[in-house]
């Protein structure tokens, strides 16, 4: 049998809070939790507030088997949260506080170390809205071994992402993921020529050297 992998998700990690209570949410944690689930070492780097929301999250985190070692702890910047109302189709609106602990996530020699040992990482848009968060995830994506898989989920939020960081990401990942809603709003922002989802993918790969 193969040894675990080190599987990192890095970014954003929140509250989720819907009217009916709150829930443990952030793409890059639910990426490190399903990679621990499939039996891997799945690993968040990401930062919370000194504050009850903070604890809770540490609390929950362990109680999924999931490590905070990596999970920063600040105490000028509150916990992040979302607010979710879901419309009469159950769809989401979703409105995202700022500034959060996650925004401050500083380079550290763990995040270093980790980064050197790590097989893959998912990083997205939405924790490079601001500029700390933004050079540290892309100084921990530089700092990978070339045979790390680096996967960039676009996950377009509110007005929290730029071209600048699609291009700058898309250029530091091997797997691009985002779903069909975000198509036009990237290839615009990235003017690339879109006829339909195939044409797009095939322009992306070109551009950006992706395997």
């Amino acid at each position: 049998m193969n040894a675990p992998l080190t599987i990192v998700g890095l970014g954003e990690l929140l509250w989720d809070v819907f009217p009916t209570g709150r829930q443990l949410g952030g793409a890059p944690a639910n990426f490190a939790y399903c990679s621990h689930l499939l039996g891997d070492n799945g690993t968040v780097v990401s930062r919370v507030g000194a504050d009850e929301f903070g604890n809770d999250i540490r609390e929950s985190l362990a109680a999924f088997g999931l490590t905070d070692d990596f999970v920063q702890s600040d105490n000028e910047h509150p916990t992040g949260t979302v607010k979710v109302k879901l419309d009469k189709k159950g769809q989401p609106d979703f409105t995202i506080t700022y500034p959060s602990a996650w925004d401050f996530l500083e380079w550290t020699p763990s995040l270093q170390h980790l980064a050197s040992s790590a097989d893959a990482v998912s990083f997205g848009s939405l924790a490079q809205r601001s500029p700390v968060s933004k050079q540290t995830i892309r100084t921990f994506i530089d700092e990978l071994r070339p045979e790390a898989a680096k996967v960039f989920d676009v996950n377009l939020r509110q007005s929290f992402y730029s071209a600048d960081v699609l291009r700058e990401s898309i250029s530091r990942a091997t797997i691009v993921k985002l779903n069909q809603d975000e198509v036009p709003k990237v290839a615009t922002l990235l003017e690339l020529p879109v006829k339909d989802l195939r044409s797009f993918g095939r322009e992306v790969l070109d551009s950006f050297n992706l395997l």
